[in-house]
């Protein structure tokens, strides 16, 4: 192995995605990430004591050597026909229609969900039970370096493994695998961005302090909510527009800073499949669908992508839409999300202030107190009260 010189950096600050393939291909483990509160962004760190600069970590590096890329041939707008089953999903249920096929098939499933300490990260489910902890969206990033090798060893030892990630997690999983293996199947994320984990976290403390959580909702069938529960006991809970991290996540103040030059929100896609909310379709192509009912999209780029969806399209109402009308309703097929322009404000202020009060010192605060004139009064005094709950419980 030839040394490559002394490594300070993988690749460059402002590119890392947190990926976390160099943390897990290291032999050394001289690889950690590091939360840069001017990024808001989690970052690579090398330490020079354990580095034996043999450059693996830049090999596996999406960003020094990013993935191939695939434009879809097929956009399918579907929702699962399990009522159940798509009730827990946060729109049409493909993600769930999709596991439960593998899983039937003897494969496992890898996805992001909250652990019992209320960190959120990627594991490996072998089970229904298992991967019920997938459901449902969770607009933080995730941990998934501890999943890596875990993924290799499945594929080496013969099995269909089915990953669900963030377009960055995924190609940062092509880079650690290094070599194309048939049993693969990966789906990628229409994604707008994500805050850091240090930021969710930061934000936790701020509305119920230091008390024991499990898991969090984001989304429910009538829209966007920011919920916290140990258990079945509910700790918080807010209206999606009234909640201050969820406002700043909608609005692209909070995400980290390599997402606004993002290079995957595009259409040529790292994936087998694609996942996301079909925004903007017309209702009447689905005449099956109940009423008020979320629909996912599927853009399938490979065969593996393609013979997935022939394999479980009978559980779903589907239709096949054009491309373009899927791209037309997810800005993040075609650009990533621009700079909030008080992003230099917010980051000032969440020194001292933390995220409530920095996001207040924005534009968003206008925002707040419109969506909060929009309520009924009953809601009103019902979000007082929950959050009046939060804090003293």
């Amino acid at each position: 192995m030839t040394a490559v010189g002394k490594i300070t950096e993988i690749c460059n600050a402002d590119k890392c995605t947190g990926c976390g393939a160099c943390i897990a291909k290291c032999p050394q483990q001289a690889v950690r990430l590091k939360f840069d509160p001017e990024r808001l962004s989690r970052r690579t760190v090398v330490d020079d004591k354990l580095c034996i600069q043999c450059g693996i970590c830049r090999q596996v590096c999406p960003v020094v050597t990013p993935p191939s890329r695939k434009t879809p041939g097929h956009a399918i707008a579907l929702w699962l026909r399990d009522v159940q089953k798509a009730a827990r999903s946060s729109s049409g249920g493909a993600a769930q229609g999709f596991t439960d096929y593998v899983l039937e098939q003897g494969g496992v499933v890898v996805g992001a969900g909250f652990t019992a300490d209320g960190k959120l990260v990627h594991t490996i489910a072998e089970t229904r039970e298992a991967a019920a902890n997938f459901c449902g969206s969770k607009y933080v990033q995730s941990d998934f370096s501890s999943v890596y090798s875990t993924v290799e060893n499945r594929l080496k030892a013969g099995r269909t493994v089915l990953v669900f990630g963030t377009p960055c997690q995924i190609a940062g999983l092509y880079g650690f695998l290094g070599q194309e293996y048939d049993k693969l199947l990966t789906v990628d994320l229409v994604c707008h961005g994500v805050p850091a984990y240090d930021l969710f976290a930061d934000y936790v403390r701020e509305i119920i302090g230091s008390r024991h959580y499990t898991h969090v909702m984001f989304r429910q069938r009538n829209g966007f909510c920011f919920k916290l529960f140990d258990g079945s006991r509910k700790l918080y809970s807010s209206e999606g527009m009234l909640d201050w991290y969820l406002l700043a996540f909608m609005y692209g103040l909070s995400y980290r800073l390599n997402c606004y030059s993002c290079p995957y929100a595009c259409l040529e896609r790292v994936g087998d499949i694609t996942l996301g909310d079909f925004w903007g379709i017309d209702y009447s192509a689905l005449p099956e669908l109940p009423p008020n009912r979320g629909i996912s999209l599927a853009l399938l780029h490979t065969d593996k992508g393609r013979k997935l969806f022939e394999a479980v399209k009978e559980r779903f109402v589907w239709t096949e839409r054009p491309v373009e009308e899927a791209v037309r309703g997810n800005n993040q097929l075609r650009t990533p999300f621009a700079l909030h322009p008080d992003r230099a404000v917010f980051l000032k202020e969440l020194k001292n202030r933390g995220i409530r009060r920095a996001a207040a010192r924005t534009s968003l605060k206008k925002i707040y107190y419109k969506n909060l004139m929009k309520l009924p009064l009953r809601k009103i005094y019902h979000w007082l009260l929950d959050f009046h709950y939060s804090k003293m419980n």
